[in-house]
């Protein structure tokens, strides 16, 4: 049984690897297409994946000209910057310059998805405060839905634990 791990230490693994990320954003006035709306910040969710990237959506750093991460039960905020962004998909993927960023964390790995009525937990830093949230939930459905960001259809899955804003982002 050697190399299985608990869910506890599990559980502890991937908290440690989600990341709250603070985003300033300014918007084109699609209206006025000569001037720019107001600056705007807003957060999300992420999570530390290999080669010291960080995994987000898109909608989270839309726009951005400014971009921060935080790690979980740390106070001290990173430069970030994008290293690659899908709009359509709406996922995003940020680096940070400052190797100490990463030190001590295993990065998150990409899973098999889960099979319909499996329990999930998802990992995120809700609007309104800044503690990590964990909440639980039963994948009911797996199949192609309308994605806010894009309107494109691609494949999506119904949980019935809370997302909410700024929740997304981090890892199920």
């Amino acid at each position: 049984m050697e190399g299985l791990i608990t869910d506890e230490e599990q559980n502890n693994l991937v908290k440690e690897a989600t990341v709250k990320i603070y985003a300033i954003s300014n918007s084109p006035d699609y209206y006025s297409p000569w001037k720019m709306l107001e600056m705007d910040s807003g957060s999300g969710s992420g999570a530390i994946i290999e080669k010291n990237r960080v995994l987000t959506c898109a909608h989270i750093i839309s726009d951005h000209k400014y971009i921060q991460v935080q790690r979980y039960g740390e106070v001290q905020r990173f430069n970030a910057r994008v290293v690659s962004v899908s709009h359509e998909a709406d996922v995003a993927i940020l680096t940070v310059d400052s190797e100490k960023f990463f030190e001590n964390v295993v990065p998150l790995k990409f899973g098999k998805l889960p099979k319909i009525q499996r329990e999930v937990l998802v990992y995120g830093y809700p609007a309104g405060g800044d503690s990590l949230s964990i909440t639980q939930g039963i994948l009911s459905r797996i199949e192609h839905q309308s994605y806010a960001h894009s309107s494109l259809y691609l494949l999506a899955g119904q949980i019935d634990a809370a997302v909410n804003p700024g929740n997304s982002g981090g890892p199920v």
